[in-house]
């Protein structure tokens, strides 16, 4: 059976193709001259730059920067071979993030157009979020069951908070001997936050203790932000494991089991979306989300050639990439952009109204040998 489906799939890729939808022209493209562009890069906020390391893997490795309307700068030579992030703190630095394959921990370095900075680290995780008002760099150091979250501002580096949290008698103890204990701790908000469920207090005027509520903790003092009853608990449950997936994100896109639909998944619910094409034709694995900025999210999937109905019709179809931003109040998804995945897997970002697409080698899982940046439609 094995055979013969991979013989189907074979014949219908080397079919005759439908004919192709027009590609949009590219603003730039950015090509490696050796080794490869990594699968980190970055798009600043306002989309005027772009960010990219090229890298043999082993032996050289350079981070390149270019103005989009431009042309690209001098090369910085870095010392990092397993790349894992790149993001702009601002119009001058990056934060490049570096993971040790041997240890699983983390450490980051700033670039400014000078050179290599501060490092940062070593870490389990790294967000850019908000403490107190502050832009911060946050960092979550995992050992065991303790967590260690450390936050420094973005602009100076300088510290702003640091918690060392531990589990007591199965519950996670924040804020100290005299904070809040939270079972079935999740952290939030770029680790700033978390979620969890709280013992209910004894109430003198029934004689009784109060019903477990769960409560939103901040990670550095304790505060209680918030707190609701746990209503279904089996509900809980189900979400509470969707939610874990994208930790420590408080909304993500996510497949069913199946898979045979798209969720939109936030902290009271995981919603069903329908997709302006059909779900079916699209490969699960290639599901990728980001932020699109206020109240939005974009979306992208990639056809896959030999769907069903492209074998019960005995024609491949093109591998098209489909970007489309969700209305995440409205739950309703529009399409944005369709470009041709010329048979290679495709890993993109987006800075304002621009996207930076790295077409993957094809028989390689890391990096490609050209960045093609898009304007995004208006």
């Amino acid at each position: 059976m094995r055979s013969t489906a991979v013989a189907i799939a074979a014949a219908l890729i080397a079919s005759t193709s439908p004919s192709r939808a027009d590609e949009p022209t590219p603003l730039s493209r950015f090509a490696a001259t050796r080794g490869f562009i990594d699968d980190a890069f970055a798009l600043s906020d306002d989309g005027a730059e772009l960010a990219w390391l090229i890298t043999d893997g082993a032996t050289f490795c350079e981070l390149h920067r270019a103005r989009i309307a431009a042309g690209e700068i001098a090369p910085t030579p870095c010392t990092t071979f397993n790349a894992e992030s790149l993001r702009f703190l601002d119009g001058e630095r990056v934060l490049l993030v570096d993971r040790d394959a041997s240890t699983g921990l983390a450490r980051a370095q700033i670039f400014d157009r000078k050179g290599a900075g501060k490092r940062l680290g070593p870490f389990t995780d790294l967000a850019l979020a908000d403490v107190a008002g502050v832009p911060a760099i946050v960092t979550h150091l995992r050992t065991g069951a303790a967590h260690a979250i450390v936050a420094v501002r973005r602009d100076t580096l300088a510290p702003l908070a640091r918690a060392t949290l531990a589990v007591e008698n199965d519950a996670l103890r924040v804020g100290g001997a005299k904070g809040v204990s939270l079972r079935e701790p999740r952290f939030v908000d770029g680790w700033t936050r978390i979620m969890g469920l709280r013992a209910g207090g004894f109430d003198k005027a029934s004689d009784q203790r109060r019903p477990d509520g769960e409560a939103r903790v901040d990670a550095f003092t304790g505060k209680i932000l918030d707190e609701k009853p746990i209503g279904d608990r089996v509900a809980r449950g189900q979400l509470e494991a969707l939610l874990h997936k994208h930790e420590p994100e408080s909304i993500s896109i996510q497949w069913n089991e199946m898979p045979s639909q798209i969720l939109l998944v936030n902290e009271t619910e995981a919603t069903p979306l329908v997709l302006p094409r059909p779900v079916a034709k699209y490969e699960p694995a290639s599901l990728h989300f980001a932020s699109a900025g206020a109240g939005g999210l974009y979306l992208s999937l990639t056809v896959d050639p030999v769907n069903a109905d492209a074998v019960r019709s005995k024609r491949a179809d093109i591998d098209f990439v489909d970007l489309y931003r969700l209305d995440v109040a409205a739950r309703t998804l529009s399409s944005v952009l369709r470009l041709d995945g010329k048979k290679h897997p495709t890993r993109w970002t987006i800075g304002a109204d621009h996207l930076a697409l790295l077409r993957k080698h094809a028989g390689f899982p890391r990096g490609g040998t050209a960045l093609e940046v898009f304007a995004l439609p208006k």
